[in-house]
C-alpha cells in the first residue's frame, strides 16, 4: 500500500490536519449559531419589553385583566413581527389571545392558550420556542 515511510508519514499527517480543520470548522459553527440564537433573543426580549410598556400605556382595560388594544398599535405590532421575523401573541391574564401578528397561519384571536403554556409563562412571561401546546 505505502511505497515508502514518505508516503506513510504523509498520509498520517494529511489525515490529521484534515479532522482538526473539520473539528474547529464544527466548533466555529457550533458557537456562531448559538452567539446568534443568545443575541436574538436577548434583541426579541428587549423589544418585547418596550411594546409591552407601550400596550399598557395605550390600551383600554375592559374589566379585570382583559384589555382592548386598538387596531394602530395592532398594526404596529404586525409590522414590527413581520420585520423581525417571529410570531407576537398578546394574551390576557386567562390566556385569551387579544393580538396575533400572524394572520394566516397562527392562531386566531381569542383562543385561549393551553394550561400547559400558561404554566410555562407564568415564571418567564415569554416562550421562545415551541407550538404553545398545538394551538
Amino acid at each position: 500500500m505505502f511505497k515508502s515511510i514518505f508516503s506513510k508519514y504523509f498520509t498520517v499527517l494529511s489525515v490529521i490536519i484534515i479532522v482538526s480543520f473539520a473539528a474547529m470548522g464544527g466548533m466555529q459553527v457550533l458557537l456562531s449559531s448559538r452567539y446568534w440564537v443568545t443575541d436574538k433573543r436577548e434583541l426579541l426580549g428587549d423589544n418585547v419589553d418596550k411594546f409591552a410598556a407601550k400596550i399598557l400605556a395605550d390600551a383600554e382595560p375592559v374589566g379585570v385583566g382583559s384589555y382592548e388594544i386598538g387596531s394602530e398599535l395592532t398594526s404596529t405590532l404586525r409590522e414590527w413581527a413581520e420585520v423581525s421575523r417571529c410570531t407576537l401573541l398578546i394574551t390576557d391574564a386567562s390566556g385569551r389571545i387579544l393580538v396575533s401578528t400572524d394572520v394566516m397561519n397562527g392562531p386566531k384571536v381569542n383562543q385561549v392558550l393551553p394550561e400547559a403554556v400558561m404554566n410555562t409563562l407564568a415564571g418567564t412571561k415569554r416562550f421562545f420556542v415551541g407550538d404553545l401546546g398545538g394551538l
